[in-house]
This record gives structure tokens, sequence and C-alpha cells, in this order.
């Protein structure tokens, strides 16, 4: 029996890079592989030292020009951060991580319920810099469903991160996964588990087919005729369905490697520490503000250190996976080819 509960702490799904200075890494040492969009400015990859080709896919340091990427996707997850610049970094002083509360509202590491949308955000002078973004996770195959295996015959993670005018398109293939007509994934149906079903897990039912495309961003009214530009945008559609049981399969790992998404994707407990050091006097003139009042009028500020908002928690899923973690996944089965098909991988 598949039981609903098992799965429910993964679903009100609302990502960017760690927004912390570190040292590069050669990709092939990172768990997660990148998927990009190489611009014009982009010459070659530092890694592979490959001339990129402005407006194709690339991996980050593993494969470039690429026309087409196919994912398998295990993972998903909608945040809001509120990036600055310092020096030649990029920083969050604010962040959100945290699933909606009965409301439906967001809470940042401000403990300020976030706004939704762009222009809500632009009113508030602490919101002003933050923006949505996208992260979809998954093993790399091939059209057919075969992993694409790495250089120690293990599958493939890779992922995107949409932001800006890519967000747009991403969203739209998820609210059609939402209409998808299949067959329930778990025994205990319910409304709840039903919704949740729609809303989060249709998403895993079928391979991604990922192109680059192109999208309208509209300028501002202080722009000459206000002209429509082009900018880059990662086009998705769906490809062959996944079976119930690998589908399963895939929520397992994704359950099972939940420090390493957090590590990736979640910067909470990072953000408050660079709050407490750069920005506590902003934070403090914040929650003392009118509209920050009027929108939490139960949270009490103060401007002592031990008070700054604790980091809104990361997902957890009940009764993890027995297999300890990717790292750990029994290969020894696999054929001597830099491709293997789902059915041979035991998770």
């Amino acid at each position: 029996m598949v039981d609903f509960a098992k799965y429910a702490k993964m679903g009100d799904i609302n990502i960017h890079d760690s927004y912390t200075p570190k040292e590069k890494v050669d990709p092939s040492d990172e768990f997660f592989k990148s998927i990009y969009i190489s611009g014009s400015g982009q010459k070659e990859d530092e890694f592979t030292k490959t001339r990129l080709h402005v407006g194709m896919l690339q991996i980050r340091g593993i494969k470039n020009n690429l026309e087409e990427i196919y994912i398998l996707p295990y993972y998903r997850r909608q945040i809001l951060n509120n990036q600055v610049k310092m020096g030649k970094y990029d920083n969050s002083k604010c962040f959100s991580y945290a699933d909606h509360d009965e409301e439906g509202r967001q809470t940042s590491t401000s403990g300020f319920f976030c706004p939704q949308t762009s222009a809500e955000r632009k009113e508030i002078k602490w919101c002003y810099n933050c923006k949505t973004a996208f992260i979809i996770a998954g093993f790399l195959v091939t059209e057919d469903g075969q992993y694409i295996l790495n250089e120690d015959d293990k599958p493939t993670n890779v992922f995107i991160r949409a932001t800006g005018s890519k967000v747009g398109d991403i969203m739209s293939y998820v609210f059609d996964c939402q209409d998808l007509e299949v067959p329930f994934l778990f025994d205990d149906s319910s409304k709840e588990s039903e919704n949740m079903e729609r809303k989060y897990f249709n998403m895993f039912r079928r391979i991604i087919k990922v192109t680059a495309g192109d999208a309208d961003v509209w300028q501002s009214e202080n722009t000459p005729d206000n002209a429509a530009k082009k900018r880059s945008a990662y086009v998705l559609e769906g490809g062959i369905d996944i079976d119930k049981e690998k589908i399963i399969k895939l929520l397992d790992y994704a359950g099972n490697i939940d420090d390493k998404l957090k590590e990736k994707f979640d910067f909470t407990e990072g953000t408050i520490e660079r709050v407490k050091k750069n920005y506590k006097r902003q934070l403090a003139e914040f929650q003392n503000s009118a509209i920050f009042k009027e929108n939490n009028p139960t949270f009490v500020s103060t401007s002592s250190d031990n008070n700054i908002p604790d980091a809104p928690g990361f997902m957890t899923v009940d009764e993890p996976a027995t297999q300890s973690a990717v790292d750990n996944v029994d290969t020894s089965n696999i054929p001597d080819s830099n491709t293997s098909s789902i059915d041979d991988i035991p998770f």
C-alpha cells in the first residue's frame, strides 16, 4: 500500500544558487549539475573550455551546446529571494523557503508575510529587490528514459533554476501538468491527497523535454517606445509517461537526499546569519514600520540578536526510505556504458 501521508509534507512547494562566497568547484564534483542557457556575454565554459553558442542549452562543465535536454524530475520548489550586491558577491538579506500557512501566506526570514507579486514587492522598501525563482531537479536521461551516467557510473543529477522572465514559461508547464487526467498515486485517496497530486505530483508523471526559446519582456514606461525585448526562456514539454512504481521510487529518492537539497537550495540559516551581521538595523526599521505591523499584528519586534526570526522549516518526509543516500546506491548491475535503463537502477 502506498500511503499519502508519507509524502504529504512535500506538497505545498512554492530557488538560486548559494548566495555565500565560495571557491570555484569543478562541476564534476558538484552533486547537482546546473542547466542554463548561454548568453551573448558568455564566450566559453570555463571548465570544459568549449566555446558556447548563444541561446543554446549548457550543462555547466559537463555538456555544451545542446538543442534539447531530457529530465526525469523528482523535485520542484518555488522561493522568494531578496538578493543584493555586496562587492563582487550577491548576498541574500531575506529569503522565503517556507510552506504557505492556512491563509496562504508565505513567511520570510524577516518574519514578514511575503507579497506574492512583483508589483506588491516594489511598493515595499525592504522587499524591493526580492524576486521569485523556480527550481526543477531530476536525473539527466535520454528521450526514451535511459539514465545518462556520470564518470562514476551513477545517474547524473541536474537542475534548472529559472528567474526573471524564465519563470513564467516554467510555471505554465507546471499549471498544464495539473490538468493531466491520470490514475491517482495513493491508495488512501482523499480530497486533500487528490488536490495535492494535481498541484504537485502530477509534474513528476512524465519525462520533461527542455529546449531553449524566447520570451517577450516589456520594458518600463521610461524606456523609449516601451518596446518588448526578446529574452531567452526554457521551453518545457511533457515526454514519455512514468509508471506509478517508478514515480514512488523517485519521490522516495528525493526524500532520501533532502539534506543535499537543503544544502543547495535552502538559504534560510545563512540568510539569518547574514542579516545579523549586515542588515540588523534595516531589519529592525522594517519590523517597526507601519506596513509590517499592519500585516503582522501579533509579531513582536526586537533588536536582540537572539530574536532574529527562526528560519522557516525545510521540507522533510515522514518515514524516509531506508537506503542512506545516492552515494550509497548499489550500481554494480549497471551495464558498462554511459546510459542505463530506469529499471536497472536500484534506488
